[in-house]
């Protein structure tokens, strides 16, 4: 088995794991300019980090709920903020510097990314004021 089926395998199984459609169905890789954030990942991450609160609230004892708080926060930083959205910009800067100017705009694909991480950030700091603060006070 070849390296790119491995990926293409991989890249299908990440898709169906986290229910993203891949937009077409030709089974080719993506184009360089494809931008790689999800609000739908995003989306399906936080809706999970509030239904974790709700348990929470109602299950811990109020002396544990701080500490579980910040074990969620720490969660949400690391894979939406560090795994998700830094490494969509990594991307898209690597496009910013290595796409070919005649074939692609490579800024799109960057200021998309900009665009599209500063909408995942505000749905970081809803989900952080909203359902992780009242853990924490």
């Amino acid at each position: 088995m070849s390296s790119p089926s491995l990926f293409s395998e991989l890249k299908n199984a990440v898709q169906n794991r986290l229910h993203i459609s891949n937009g077409s169905s030709s089974g080719r890789e993506s184009p360089a300019s494809e931008l790689l954030l999800s609000q739908e990942v995003a989306v399906n991450m936080l809706d999970d980090v509030r239904q974790s609160t709700k348990r929470c609230m109602m299950l811990a004892k109020p002396e544990d709920r701080p500490s579980i708080g910040l074990k969620m926060l720490d969660m949400v930083v690391r894979y939406l903020i560090n795994e998700h959205i830094d490494y969509g910009i990594s991307m898209a800067l690597q496009v910013l510097n290595s796409v070919d100017l005649k074939y692609a705009d490579p800024t799109f694909t960057f200021f998309a990314a900009v665009n599209e991480s500063t909408t995942l950030f505000g749905f970081f700091d809803k989900a952080v004021s909203e359902f992780i603060g009242p853990l924490l006070s």
